[in-house]
């Protein structure tokens, strides 16, 4: 899909995403109304010293 938009939040231990994308013709059959998809992203850095 082709990105729309992409906002972040720094949270105190974590980082939320938004994300929206525009899904092609085949992938939008695959979804049913309202669905809403949801990952975990890991986002930690390693410290250097």
């Amino acid at each position: 899909g082709k990105t729309i938009s992409l906002q972040t939040k720094q949270q105190k231990k974590y980082q939320t995403v938004h994300l929206k994308i525009e899904l092609t013709s085949f992938r939008l059959a695959q979804f049913k109304g309202n669905d809403v998809v949801s990952c975990k992203v890991n986002t930690q850095r390693k410290k250097t010293t």
